[in-house]
């Protein structure tokens, strides 16, 4: 580790060199605001391994800094508003270790964590002004400026290892509840306590619970002490299940899409507490999906409640919309996936749930946030599913590993899973939609499982004594999905029937126009004519075998235009446990993009695919933006629109930019040879 300077090619010599010790240690490292210790807002800049972003970010003039994890202890010691800090680490006689100076005077030394030694944000009241941190806690790193001042380097060596002696005391304290200090926020853990106690816990919607739990989560760093915070006030609930709760504090990661919660998320709900508004007891339909779908928001039962557009209300604005799948799959809503016969809806919903649990783009329809699939399928009996998903692993190379427990199925092939049911009323002259008690088991099946998204397979089966025709009928039957969709904060896909008369995604939905309009994403699987593949070499005789996907009502910026894949026969034998025999069956597989690219409306597509043909590694963004123009392939003649769509796609930012057929571009401002002009980088990917 070299000179600690201010100037920045010492700053960033610096942090090159302890991130790489860092990294070699065990830790991860985290992008931090400029100036501050806090960590930026993406969470794909948390917990990385990747130096490369990190000195990137560097720079760009952001802070660094790293989480312990596993094999590192680091000892705070505070020396600011008169801490006794380094008379403590003075009397303590620890052994020299790797020591870094931070701008107030106090330290950060290094030790390596004794093997079974517990994680650790600990205050020990017998080592007065002293922290003990481990774990997913941030420290900020060595080359880190804050109020204008350098944290450096004051003893440069390997990291001993932690006496076996503070070792035991550490873990000792923790067993007889001691902590306390400053979170990973900044923000005591008194405060945190306070909040809590003002934060009633008798009915809270399973949503809010998880909210507490993550705004505590992120506050500690996930400490043992946050999660011990979380226990003590949820036990005041009789909902309280301990077991859950450890489940899902190991699940909350720094990678929570557009729900990353904070202290501002408790102040708010300990200020509603107070007023005693927010958790007022309004019933079981006001919590979760009621056992009347419809109804009871008939009844209007229960306050509604506002929310003032102030600063505090701006304090956590969401980073984006949660996308499970890219433009396809949005967290909270329904997709609707609807279909004539034959059309390999139901392929393409199972096919989807197989991308969803590898975290894979199978069919190369957008990027695939993993996750939990539960798949439910009226139609489809167990053994189908299974000769099915074989077919789809083979085509496709997917191992059961790939999986590990992330895709379930429900099969109502004998028993069909009912959303609701209706019964006319004489009373009033209507048919009444009440949910199913079957629908009931769905929902505790998701809240159990945690499940990121749910597939059902047809609608048309999942009701009964309701017409399909029925606006005010099936607008129940939606509301009952759109509060399941969004109470469990799952993705939602129906997979519908299409009217044979055809037309757009949206008018050839089946039904009543409430299914459409009950979606934020509706998508028409359509099996193709040679008329819908001209100009694209295909043979006529074999168009049957090509599936159109056509985008339709996209609310919230999903996909629009066509999309192809192709139906491809697979020999199914005893591969897996439970296929008995051998079978052909069909599933579906990506189709060479070339032979679409006159069709293709999505601009993504289309600028990666015009780079690649270039054959380049580097090519500056002008040469780009005049190509795109010269040829009209944006449909634009604006070099301005063109310019503007390039910088939204293609970023400085390696993990958040333009990936398209296996090559991934970013953009450098300034590269040696390249004067003034920005250039694309072309990165093919293994």
């Amino acid at each position: 580790m070299q000179d600690n300077s201010k100037t920045d090619p010492q700053r960033i010599e610096i942090l090159l060199s302890e991130a790489k010790g860092l990294l070699k240690n065990g830790a991860k490292l985290n992008v931090l605001d400029p100036g501050q210790k806090r960590a930026v807002g993406n969470p794909r800049l948390r917990g990385i391994t990747d130096i490369a972003t990190a000195i990137n970010y560097a720079n760009k003039g952001y802070n660094l800094g790293f989480s312990p994890g596993n094999r590192l202890v680091v000892v705070d010691v505070d020396c600011k508003n008169g801490q006794p800090g380094l008379d403590t680490i003075n009397q303590m006689d620890l052994p020299p270790t790797h020591t870094v100076t931070t701008p107030s005077g106090g330290m950060h030394c290094y030790f390596g964590r004794p093997t079974g030694m517990s994680d650790h944000h600990t205050h020990v009241a017998k080592y007065p002004g002293i922290e003990f941190f481990s774990g997913a806690h941030n420290i900020v790193m060595a080359g880190s400026i804050v109020d204008g001042k350098l944290y450096r380097v004051s003893l440069d060596r390997r990291p001993v290892m932690l006496p076996d002696w503070l070792a035991r005391d550490l873990d000792a304290s923790r067993d007889h509840g001691e902590f306390g200090g400053e979170t990973e926020g900044g923000n005591d853990l008194e405060e945190l306590k306070r909040l809590l106690k003002q934060i009633p816990n008798k009915d809270l919607r399973y949503g809010q619970w998880l909210d507490v739990g993550m705004a505590i989560h992120f506050e500690t760093g996930g400490s043992d002490e946050g999660y011990d915070l979380w226990v003590a006030w949820s036990a005041t609930s009789l909902k309280h299940n301990e077991k859950e709760m450890s489940k899902k504090w190991l699940s909350f990661k720094a990678d929570t899409g557009g729900r990353r919660k904070t202290i501002g998320t408790l102040r708010r709900m300990a200020a509603a507490g107070a007023a005693g508004s927010a958790f007022e007891d309004l019933g079981d339909g006001a919590y979760e999906p009621g056992g009347v779908g419809g109804e009871e928001a008939k009844q209007g039962e229960g306050p509604i409640e506002s929310e003032t557009v102030d600063e505090a209300f701006f304090e956590e604005v969401p980073e984006g919309r949660d996308w499970l799948q890219q433009d396809l799959l949005l967290r909270n809503y329904i997709t609707v996936i609807a279909g004539t016969g034959g059309s390999a809806k139901s392929t393409l919903g199972l096919i989807t749930a197989m991308s969803i649990a590898t975290g894979r783009d199978l069919l190369q329809l957008g990027d695939v946030k993993q996750g939990k699939v539960l798949m439910i399928s009226n139609e489809e009996s167990v053994d189908e599913f299974k000769l099915r998903m074989t077919a789809t692993m083979q085509a496709h190379g997917v191992k059961l590993k790939d999986i590990e427990d992330r895709l379930h199925i429900v099969s109502g092939y004998q028993k069909p899973v009912l959303i609701a049911e209706g019964a006319y009323d004489d009373s009033v002259g209507t048919v009444a939609v009440r949910q199913h008690l079957r629908w009931k088991g769905v929902r505790e099946l998701t809240k159990a499982n945690q499940y990121d998204v749910v597939i059902l397979d047809p609608f048309a089966n999942a009701i009964r004594g309701i017409n399909e025709n029925s606006n005010s009928e099936i607008s129940d039957v939606m509301t009952i999905l759109r509060e399941t969709a969004a109470y469990y904060e799952v993705g939602f896909i129906l997979i519908h029937h299409a009217s044979k008369s055809g037309g757009s995604a949206d008018a050839a939905t089946r039904g009543a126009s409430a299914i459409v309009n009950s979606a934020r994403i509706v998508i028409q699987a359509k099996q193709c004519t040679p008329k819908d593949l001209t100009g694209m070499g295909i043979p006529d005789e074999e168009a049957p075998f090509y599936v159109q996907l056509q985008g339709g009502k996209s609310n919230l910026g999903g996909r629009r235009g066509t999309h192809h894949v192709k139906i491809q026969v697979e020999t199914v034998t005893s591969q897996l446990k439970g296929i008995i025999g051998a079978d052909n069956v069909a599933t579906l597989v990506p189709v060479a993009q070339s032979l679409f690219e006159k069709n293709s409306s999505d601009p993504r597509a289309v600028i990666g695919r015009f780079i690649i043909a270039l054959g380049v590694e580097i090519v500056t963004q002008k040469e780009v933006i005049e190509g795109l123009v010269s040829e009209n392939i944006l449909k634009t003649q604006s070099a301005r629109a063109v310019g503007d769509t390039l910088r939204d796609l293609i970023t400085e930012d390696k993990d958040n930019t333009l990936m398209v057929d296996g090559y991934r571009f970013w953009k450098e401002a300034r590269r040696a040879g390249y004067g003034q002009n920005s250039v694309i980088i072309v990165q093919k990917l293994t």
